[in-house]
């Protein structure tokens, strides 16, 4: 048996953030982001790769690479 699942976006915004945040990715593409995630959890030097803003109620959660020398 098949299943489809349909989903229903309220408005564009929300649609180009699904569209743009569930990409396919290479392995070297996912370790890279892996690793971000990591440099910014454990607060280490390197890229972080983090949310945009600190706003803990912003939705869609946007996030983008910065350089720390923490």
């Amino acid at each position: 048996m098949m299943r489809q699942l349909q989903i229903e976006f309220p408005d564009e915004h929300m649609q180009k953030y699904w569209i743009d945040n569930n990409v396919e990715m290479s392995k070297a593409e996912y370790d890279h982001h892996l690793l971000g995630m990591y440099n910014s959890s454990y607060k280490q030097r390197g890229w972080h790769y983090t949310r945009k803003y600190k706003n803990p109620e912003q939705y869609p959660i946007e996030k983008h690479w910065i350089w720390c020398d923490d």
